[in-house]
């Protein structure tokens, strides 16, 4: 698997890519879901499949010292996501400056411009950019103006009790709804990325939820022929490549 650090070092031959949003710290079920999804569209379209992820945690920079306890390292989680197939991991330094980074801003500069996004897949609930302005149906709208679709991939309960009792919660199921296909121009510019409800949260947005890792279930599949990248072994993923944007 790809792996590196700010948009300013993402591989220039990468091409048009299929990309998921979130922290997934821990790469629990509800995660491995919503991946497997990105993963499997990604295979059907033979682009490379790729996850955002971010670092230092956003609630660190929104509210320092509130933040959740990290679960998994960005090495550990690299190999996980490797483990389910992911092509290509970048690392997205979360700043102040990010933070307030528009909806707008952040769908044009990172999925557009750097990232080259074909087609977005995203939990239901996802939010992004200053305040939390963006939702899924405002990242459907800005697809069809650049040219890729977006994914909103519902929230399901999973573990369920026989008595009807919830189990593990409310994390990403399987079904779609998307944008209508890309109908111009080649892009040139959080489990889910969840919000937590906290005062600080609603003010700013930029914040991920965590939760137990139950761990993820390695899986393999012959990578697209149209689409090649040299790789590390999942156990042994690259080291990041410094980068700034």
């Amino acid at each position: 698997m790809l792996r590196w650090r700010g948009l300013e070092a993402t591989p220039g031959d990468l091409g048009r890519t299929v990309v998921t949003i979130g922290m997934y710290d821990g790469v629990h079920r509800g995660h491995q879901k919503l991946i497997g999804a990105a993963v499997d569209r990604a295979r059907a379209m033979r682009r490379p499949s790729l996850l955002l992820t971010f670092d230092p945690h956003p609630a660190e920079v929104v509210r320092p010292g509130s933040h959740p306890a990290i679960l998994t390292s960005l090495d550990r989680k690299a190999e996980l996501v490797a483990g389910l197939g992911v092509d290509a991991m970048c690392v997205l330094p979360f700043t102040a400056e990010f933070m307030r980074l528009s909806s707008e801003t952040f769908t044009h500069t990172v999925l557009v411009e750097h990232l080259h996004a074909a087609q977005v897949v995203i939990g239901q609930n996802f939010t992004y950019g200053h305040r939390a302005a963006g939702t899924v149906d405002s990242l459907m709208a800005e697809g069809r103006r650049f040219g890729f679709a977006v994914e909103g991939v519902p929230l399901a309960n999973v573990g369920q009790r026989g008595n009807g009792e919830e189990g593990d919660g409310p994390v990403p199921g399987r079904r779609t709804s998307r944008s209508p296909p890309p109908t111009s121009g080649r892009a040139s510019p959080q489990g889910t990325w969840t919000r937590r409800p906290a005062p600080s949260a609603a003010r700013t947005g930029w914040t991920a939820s965590s939760c137990a890792a139950t761990g993820a279930a390695a899986t393999s599949a012959t990578r697209p022929r149209t689409w090649s990248a040299r790789r590390s072994p999942p156990s042994r993923p690259t080291a990041c490549t410094p980068g700034t944007w």
